[in-house]
């Protein structure tokens, strides 16, 4: 049996008969139509071909301007229906929702692959590159142990750098104005 699909630069997956515009039915491709009432559903193939799509949620700061022309970048790389870029700083409920902070997403980048690993920093990169023309070789060679462990710490030290020098990454972590300050003088005298 085939199936009208939807293509993607990484693949082609099948598309259920109700979602294809033309009203075709799933007996194959005398059915189909992709011209007929402005169906955008490509031809048929065989299912046997077919390969779901990877989803990658990439949690990124929107407000950091080197930030968002790097990810700007990625986005106009990047295959269609590939990534979904969740700016950090325009909405939170994705982040809630993984059960990660808004202070540990800001100061360090998140993905996350289309079977829920969470991946954080120098990995989150390197999953982003994976999926870019391009950029596949520098992920696997980050991805060696020497490199990994290089760029890793090379990337958390500027982005602790980074984190402390924006303004809007100063975000509240719960305590007072006045238990910051009471905390802050403590440490100066040795009471903590």
């Amino acid at each position: 049996m085939t199936l009208p699909v939807q293509s993607l630069a990484s693949g082609l997956w099948p598309v259920s008969p109700a979602s294809c515009k033309c009203r075709g039915n799933d007996k194959g491709r005398s059915q189909h139509n992709s011209r007929r009432q402005g169906c955008s559903t490509p031809t048929t193939f065989n299912t046997f071909h077919a390969r779901e799509p990877k989803m990658i949620t990439v949690f990124y700061d929107g407000a950091c301007g080197l930030c968002s022309r790097e990810i700007n970048y990625y986005r106009r790389i990047a295959p269609p229906a590939v990534f979904d870029w969740q700016d950090i700083t325009k909405t939170t409920t994705e982040l809630e929702r993984e059960g990660i902070s808004l202070t540990e997403a800001l100061r360090l980048l998140h993905a996350r692959d289309s079977n829920g690993t969470l991946h954080i920093g120098v990995d989150a990169f390197i999953l982003i590159w994976q999926e870019l023309k391009h950029w596949r070789l520098l992920a696997a060679l980050v991805s060696l142990a020497p490199i990994h462990w290089l760029a890793r710490h090379l990337y958390t030290t500027f982005a602790a750098w980074r984190f402390k020098r924006l303004p809007h990454c100063q975000v509240d972590t719960g305590k007072s104005k006045t238990e910051a300050q009471g905390a802050s003088a403590d440490r100066k005298t040795g009471l903590s």
